[in-house]
């Protein structure tokens, strides 16, 4: 779950769709050209916005209408599907079956000690300071089944631990817009990432990390190009 009034990159959202799942094979096409099909869906029908254009035409960025982020947000809540954490959350609102966290943290006062969410599958981080670099670890302690975990609104994340490979399900990792230097050598063991987005960030990888991790992905972002 985005902010109210967030734009988002449609490969960015699509990508996660894919590392979640949520996009189903169809044959004769790939999983990128279906979830634009359920991506132009959304758009017919109103349930998105298109919020920037490319050059030719075709939607960017997308988001949605701030009534119905309202509404949204009630039901996610309701059935379980996304939970937002803020520096005013308390572990009592918190649900151990959320699969999905949207992470807004305010300032250094705020934190995440103490809650644990051993069946989540996604996670994005909005952080404007340094906070997020203490939140980190506990993604690895206590997110052990993450699927996607995402930084890009996080832009003063200056490093990885090396124990995020010990989130061997892992599928989606963005550090892209962060101030993340060397990626850790433990990268390496996330044999099931398939999107690693490394774009507008310091980062780069040791040759011995790529020739190992890069046998695995789908795509790899740095620098504006993806390969």
């Amino acid at each position: 779950m985005f902010p109210r009034g967030h734009s988002i990159r449609n490969g960015r959202l699509i990508r996660q769709w894919i590392a979640e799942g949520f996009v189903k094979a169809v044959e004769d096409k790939t999983l990128e050209d279906v979830a634009q099909e359920y991506m132009n869906e959304l758009i017919n029908r109103s349930l998105v916005e298109v919020s920037e254009f490319d050059v030719t035409g075709k939607a960017r960025e997308c988001r949605i209408h701030d009534l119905l982020h309202e509404i949204i947000l009630k039901k996610t809540k309701e059935v379980c599907f996304c939970q937002v954490w803020s520096g005013s959350s308390t572990a009592s609102k918190f649900r151990g079956t959320t699969r999905r966290l949207s992470i807004k943290i305010n300032s250094p006062k705020d934190g995440m000690h103490g809650i644990k969410f051993p069946h989540a599958h996604s996670a994005i981080v909005f952080c404007e300071d340094e906070t997020v670099n203490n939140i980190v670890p506990v993604f690895v302690r206590n997110f052990e089944f993450l699927k996607v975990l995402d930084f890009k609104d996080a832009p003063r994340l200056d490093h990885l631990p090396e124990e995020i490979g010990r989130l061997f399900d892992l599928r989606y990792l963005s550090v892209r817009g962060t101030k993340v230097k060397v990626l850790p050598t433990s990268i390496s063991k996330l044999e099931n990432l398939e999107t690693l987005d490394l774009r507008n960030s310091f980062a780069f990888c040791i040759l011995g990390i790529s020739l190992v991790i890069f046998v695995f992905l789908g795509f790899l972002y740095k620098r504006g190009h993806c390969n």
